[in-house]
């Protein structure tokens, strides 16, 4: 609730007398002359309301089938504020650009959600939208159309979304890759363009007209073997592709949106996965995967090339990671943790990207915890 402050003034000579407050006394010999009454100055336009921002984190949670909603609180620690049904299993979870609709995308169907700016709790909004094995959901900045990667029809699939409630509505409009198959779908921040992988070990980059929702021809190029899930990064001028144990790095051609290989990092890991670029630009994070279990590790950036170099990792051992997630201004990473069922928050140092435990280290969430998103909305 705002509050606001009520000035109080001592009326003018003028506005008392304008009034008739202010008695003039009588005099003789006649009306004395004097400037009249000036009008009360008009009230001054009440301030507009002042716009709040909260930021929440969602989890989708596979095996019990809901979504853990959280409020972010003071240095990033996540409070948890209540769990919201899904009646499917949850994979992974998407946000609108405005913030305004979640979309959790089980084995085989979307579920539509509107969040409540003020307690960040989610509300059904139609039906479940039925995909042959749904992937990643990736919206246009304008919030307009909506790209579903299908894995099981090997296609992309281009969507309307209703500006009242967020439900996405077919156009029709597809991009088929049979008979090779879709591994990885990932768009230009500004969406200019959408890149693709495909099981024939090629990226392709495909025009976006903003106006149709519709996609040009592609412009492709060989990358490496088992090319797969796709990060950009903030700025759109390098792509990340996922091999299964390395990252490829390409930096993207401003004008034309064509791709040049930059590096194609090795670890000393048996599994990467769920890559994701600080907002800024300064470093990175992963998921790898080796003898001492899954952990996360952090990368800097290299200048002019985007090659990911390794940073630091998480010190624990005996856990599974499944997916990460960073805090609004990246001093925060969230990683979701499905043998203890909870998330596990690190503080970053900017200095040397190390991770430490935040206080009380991890929050409970629903069982076998997935795909982590977080979001600032307005009220």
């Amino acid at each position: 609730m705002q509050r606001r402050s009520l000035i109080q003034s001592v009326p003018s000579l003028a506005v008392l007398a304008a009034t008739g407050v202010l008695v003039a006394g009588c005099g003789g010999g006649g009306g004395g002359g004097g400037d009249p009454a000036q009008p009360p100055s008009p009230a001054p336009a009440p301030s507009p309301p002042r716009q709040v921002f909260r930021t929440f984190a969602y989890v989708a949670n596979y095996t019990s089938g809901d979504v853990s909603v959280y409020e972010m609180g003071d240095g990033g620690a996540l409070i948890a504020a209540g769990v919201v049904p899904v009646a499917a299993t949850a994979n992974s979870i998407a946000s609108h650009p405005s913030g305004r609709f979640l979309y959790v995308v089980s084995d085989d169907s979307i579920f539509v959600f509107s969040v409540n700016p003020e307690s960040g709790m989610l509300r059904a909004e139609g039906e479940p939208l039925p995909i042959d094995e749904p992937g990643e959901v990736l919206f246009h900045p304008a919030g307009k159309f909506a790209y579903v990667g299908s894995y099981g029809s090997r296609s992309v699939l281009i969507f309307s979304v209703a500006a009242d409630t967020g439900v996405l509505v077919p156009t029709g409009a597809s991009l088929m890759l049979d008979p090779v198959l879709l591994r990885g779908v990932g768009m230009d921040p500004l969406g200019r363009r959408l890149y693709v992988t495909s099981s024939d070990d090629r990226i392709s980059s495909h025009a976006i007209n903003a106006e149709t929702g519709q996609l040009g021809l592609p412009i492709s190029l060989p990358t490496h073997a088992n090319g797969g899930p796709i990060t950009l990064s903030p700025s759109g001028s390098v792509l990340y592709v996922n091999h299964g144990n390395e990252f490829s790095s390409h930096t993207i051609a401003p004008d034309t949106g064509e791709l040049s290989q930059a590096n194609a990092p090795r670890f000393d890991s048996l599994l990467v996965e769920s890559l994701i670029v600080d907002p800024l630009g300064r470093f990175a994070c992963a998921i790898t995967a080796d003898q001492l279990g899954y952990r996360i590790r952090t990368f800097t950036i290299e200048a002019g090339t985007g090659a990911l170099l390794s940073a630091a990792v998480t010190p624990v051992a005996n856990v599974q990671f499944a997916s990460v997630a960073l805090s609004p201004l990246g001093d925060v990473v969230y990683g979701t943790e499905v043998l203890s069922n909870t998330v596990h928050q690190y503080s970053i140092d900017h200095t040397d990207f190390s991770l430490a435990a935040l206080p009380g280290a991890s929050v409970p969430a629903g069982r076998e915890p997935d795909g982590i998103v977080v979001v600032t909305v307005t009220s």
